[in-house]
Order: C-alpha cells, then sequence, then structure tokens
C-alpha cells in the first residue's frame, strides 16, 4: 500500500501556501487515455475522464467496437486512469482490472466478461448485450428512502423487450455474490478407521430462503414437536398408571383355611425405582413444552425483537 499521499513536489503559490490545498489545482502526472477516431473525451485535470466512444473494454481491437459491430455506443466515466500502476505520463487504453474507479454502460458488449465476474446462476455462454457496471475498491448505493434491486420488464408496459429488441424471458435472477466464486465448493472427506469418505461438492451460489414461507415452516415444526411432546407426556402418564397399579396390586388369598392378602411380588417391587424417576421427569416435559411455547413467540413473533425476519428487506 503506498504510504504518501502527496507524491508531487510541495510547489507552493505566490502567497507561499503548497499547491493543492483547499481544492485548488495540482500538478501531478499521471496515465493519459489513448483515442481513437470515433471517441470523444472531456478530460478534468487530474486523473478522470468521461469519453463517448464504441464498445471498448481494453485495446482498440476489443470489445464489440473492436470487431466492427454497429449499435455499440458506450461511455466510460473513470476516475484513477492506469491507477494500480506505476508508470506515468504514457498513453493507456482502458484496463478495468487497474484503473481505480469506473461506471462503464454499453449497448452492445459482454459485461461479465469485461470485468471477470462469476458466472452465477446464468445458463450458457454470455451473450452481446445492453450492460452497465459499477467498479471500485468500495461501492456504496444510498437511499434515503429505499433501495430496490428490480429484474424484468415495467409494470407500466408489458410489452417492453430487451435493448437489441428481443422478448424478455422471465422475471430474471438476482444473484449475490461474496469472493466473486459461484462454482461448487469441494468438502474435504474425513478418513476413519483407513477408510475414507466420498468427496462431497457443495453450491457456493444457493438460493435464498422466504422469511414468510421460512416462518411458516418453523411454526409447523414447532406444533409437530409440542404435539409429539404433548403424546409422549400423556404416553407416560398412562405407563405409570399401569406400572403404579401392577407394583401395588395386592391378590386376596388363602393360607389353608385362613384368608389372607399376598403382597406384591418382588418382580412388581423392582419397578417401584422406575416409577419413582419417571414422576420425576414429568416436569421437566412440561417445561419443555413451556420452552417450546417460549421459542414460537421469541424468533416467530413480528412483535418481538430476535424475529427471524428482517422488517427492512425484502426478496422475491
Amino acid at each position: 500500500m503506498p504510504t504518501k499521499q502527496r507524491q508531487t513536489p510541495q510547489e507552493q503559490t505566490i502567497s507561499g501556501t503548497p499547491t493543492g490545498f483547499n481544492n485548488n489545482f495540482i500538478a501531478e502526472e499521471f496515465s493519459k487515455p489513448r483515442l481513437t477516431n470515433s471517441q470523444t473525451l472531456l478530460q478534468g485535470k487530474n486523473n478522470s475522464y468521461i469519453r463517448f466512444q464504441r464498445d471498448q473494454d481494453a485495446s482498440r481491437a476489443s470489445g464489440a467496437g473492436g470487431r466492427g459491430f454497429t449499435q455499440a455506443g458506450a461511455v466510460d466515466i473513470v476516475a484513477g486512469l492506469n491507477s494500480a500502476n506505476d508508470s506515468v505520463n504514457d498513453e493507456r487504453d482502458p484496463n478495468f482490472f487497474n484503473d481505480a474507479s469506473r461506471i462503464y454502460l454499453t449497448q452492445k458488449g459482454k459485461i461479465n466478461q469485461y470485468f471477470g465476474v462469476a458466472k452465477g446462476s446464468s445458463i450458457g455462454r454470455e451473450r452481446w448485450s445492453a450492460g452497465i457496471a459499477i467498479k471500485s475498491d468500495n461501492v456504496n448505493i444510498i437511499g434515503r428512502n429505499h433501495i430496490k434491486l428490480v429484474t424484468s420488464r415495467a409494470r407500466i408496459n408489458t410489452k417492453e423487450r430487451n435493448a437489441q429488441g428481443g422478448l424478455l424471458d422471465g422475471s430474471g435472477k438476482i444473484d449475490l455474490i461474496a469472493g466473486n466464486f459461484s462454482g461448487n465448493e469441494t468438502v474435504k472427506s474425513l478418513e476413519i478407521f483407513g477408510f475414507k469418505l466420498p468427496i462431497k461438492k457443495k453450491k457456493t451460489l444457493q438460493p435464498i430462503p422466504k422469511g414468510d414461507n421460512l416462518k411458516d415452516l418453523l411454526d409447523e415444526i414447532l406444533n409437530k414437536l409440542s404435539d409429539i411432546q404433548g403424546f409422549t407426556l400423556d404416553n407416560r402418564r398412562a405407563i405409570l398408571e399401569v406400572a403404579t397399579n401392577y407394583a401395588t396390586h395386592l391378590h386376596p388369598g388363602f393360607a389353608g383355611p385362613i384368608p389372607v392378602i399376598t403382597t406384591p411380588t418382588p418382580m412388581a417391587l423392582a419397578i417401584l425405582p422406575t416409577i419413582t424417576g419417571q414422576f420425576a421427569k414429568i416436569p421437566e416435559m412440561i417445561i419443555g413444552s413451556v420452552n417450546i411455547a417460549n421459542l414460537r413467540e421469541n424468533y416467530l413473533n413480528p412483535n418481538f425483537p430476535e424475529f427471524i425476519n428482517s422488517k427492512n428487506v425484502s426478496t422475491t
């Protein structure tokens, strides 16, 4: 990383103040854009420009303009031509990787290819099409009220076509790709007792769950868990009742001519510790039912702070 913010001699104004302060002019060396006879340039004094051109992403032979295509107008807005390199005072073609900040608009181009963007959910090879790209070290899109990422045709024009006059197919897709990689990710296999488990491949680009649908699913799962817990508690109570009756059952009989009451058998008496333990677990099950109810309120109730859905971000 460069450590010097001021890389030119500190020339002074008539008053003795170094040039460049208070946003006044400062002399500095930088690369100049190389032009063709079809291009018009609006250039600033400190390595910024707007170029009106035909589609070109690198040398003059690149892009739709380099291939001689028609209907390939483009506008290239740049601050910091060749910023990542040290060479200065030379002419440079656009470089979508070394230039500092860029907004590029093209009537006909291959935006993903030009900027080296991961394929994402696109199917097949990229086609020539209209596109806009924004690139810098940091990009912020700020809406004072609202930001929408929208695909497909306008709602007020159902006959809208793409920039080449073709039909718009479907609703389109939105890919959010961190790390600029959307291929399959290999999960390393484990070795157990000398045997290696199969290597798995997992998609890095996956669909985003819809919050309301996810909430309904989790609500249904909690309902089923609550039902199962209730059935288990009822079964435990029934089994305890049968076991208690068995362990405490007395048999009337006779010892010769004398009527007697026989005590429970040793096997029946052996059940008593189990009965005691099962009775002790009943409060735990009741508490478990309360916990399920708390989970539902904490995470599935929109009035609680831990509600799983965002109040500000929505998706289709």
